[in-house]
């Protein structure tokens, strides 16, 4: 098991991008395989709560991670579509909730339909997938019934549309039903796990590429994004090898990404939205995102000095010599460049007394700016002295959220944004009519 991971780990560090390598890392003829035995199995398999898309749909991870993020889709709409008949646009339910209970639906029937085919021929009839299909084709029109009884003329159009799309959805389920039970036109081949075809992970790796360069440029770039964190973590934890624990970092920031308006300024949808004359002239974004992945960012050091407190050679201080001294994790031979003892002695002490009163240092703004300094040089340092993939560059992306952009790009005599826009409004105000 070790020599596997080992060979799969050299592999994958000598082309990190994989390229002609993709099935010799994945698939039932890679090194992730011994015969039929699946040597990762271990990771994604319950009790885990580990997911890969390319195990399929019907997987039990999957299956339970779609039915429950359906299921509280559809409540937060139902709660929105019983809401008062005079709710305002504000309270109408947003179209990326029909977008996500369309996807959700879709992807839940096929994993029940997955999980169907592997009962016996007698169990798994034509009523089963059209029961399940009938039963989503009803509450979409429940949620169409609900949407069209709303009398907010401001509202209605959006949501209606919405709820009109996720009919048309589950009405294509409820044909694709009747299509897998005709018996020359199956739908198996979409039931079975993708890893199990070399066809579909070069469809997957491509998918992962183009999301990746789009996210990057800054085009559809919330789409960009969702489609580029799936595929990323499906690969990840397809093969529990490819990567090492720094780049779970990436997985955090990447899930980050998601959920924030990354493409507001720099990107190729704010420049469209420039030639459109649909762009405002400040944007401004709401803090809880910068909040949240500094909380991430004092978890993860916090908890990183609790873990080496209990290690003997971060107690007696000799562990950056024994890293440094490692050939295996070093850029530089410590035999051609030997640092005093003593010195490596401090910085051990040093950096576990910053990691576990980071929490307290970033509570004053004093020493809150000394510490971030801090961590940032010794993310530099590690990515200069030591060979750990990406894990300095990924650690370095969470430090620049706190950069103060905003001064960065305006002008030294120009005001801030927002006693820019009181100067305007005052303006208008004295205008004439």
């Amino acid at each position: 098991m070790h020599m596997c991971d080992s060979a799969i780990r050299d592999s994958a560090n000598t082309n990190r991008f994989f390229g002609s390598h993709l099935r010799d890392f994945f698939g039932p003829e890679s090194l992730s395989r011994v015969g039929e035995r699946d040597v990762f199995a271990y990771v994604i398999d319950p009790p885990r709560w580990n997911w890969s898309l390319l195990r399929g749909f019907g997987h039990p991870a999957n299956l339970t991670l779609f039915a429950v993020g359906w299921g509280l889709v559809s409540g937060c709409l139902l709660f929105a579509l019983l809401g008062s008949a005079k709710s305002t646009q504000a309270n109408a339910p947003s179209p990326w909730l029909f977008r996500a209970w369309s996807v959700l639906t879709v992807l839940t029937a096929f994993g029940i339909w997955a999980r169907i085919r592997t009962l016996p021929s007698d169990v798994s009839a034509l009523w089963l997938p059209l029961g399940v299909a009938g039963f989503f084709w009803m509450v979409s029109g429940l949620f169409l019934f609900l949407a069209r009884r709303r009398k907010d003329e401001t509202a209605s159009p959006t949501v209606r549309a919405a709820t009109t799309a996720a009919l048309v959805t589950t009405t294509l389920v409820l044909l694709a039903a009747l299509w897998r039970a005709w018996p020359d036109l199956p739908l198996d081949w979409l039931l079975m796990p993708f890893d199990a075809r070399p066809f579909a992970l070069y469809v997957a790796m491509a998918l992962t590429m183009a999301s990746t360069a789009c996210l990057m440029l800054g085009l559809w770039t919330r789409v960009a994004a969702i489609v580029s964190w799936v595929l990323m973590m499906a690969f990840d934890n397809l093969n529990h090898s490819i990567a090492n624990n720094g780049d779970v970092a990436r997985g955090i920031v990447h899930f980050y990404l998601m959920l924030t308006p990354c493409g507001a300024v720099w990107s190729l949808d704010r420049w469209r939205q420039k030639r459109r004359g649909l762009a405002a002239a400040t944007v401004f974004v709401h803090p809880w995102f910068a909040r949240l992945l500094f909380l991430q960012l004092i978890c993860i050091y916090f908890f990183n000095g609790l873990y080496k407190l209990g290690g003997e050679t971060w107690r007696d201080g000799s562990s950056l010599y024994y890293v440094l001294a490692e050939p295996t994790l070093t850029r530089v031979s410590f035999a051609q460049f030997a640092l005093p003892y003593w010195g490596l002695q401090a910085a051990s002490f040093t950096v576990l007394v910053w990691e576990l009163t980071f929490p307290l240092l970033v509570v004053f703004r004093w020493t809150r700016i000394a510490a971030l300094w801090m961590g940032a040089l010794f993310h530099i340092g590690i990515g200069v002295s030591m060979e750990l993939g990406m894990f300095s560059f990924y650690m370095l992306a969470m430090y620049m959220p706190f950069l103060p952009w905003e001064r960065l790009r305006r002008n030294g005599n120009e005001p801030p944004p927002l006693e820019r826009e009181k100067v305007e409004d005052a303006r208008a105000a004295t205008r004439p009519p």
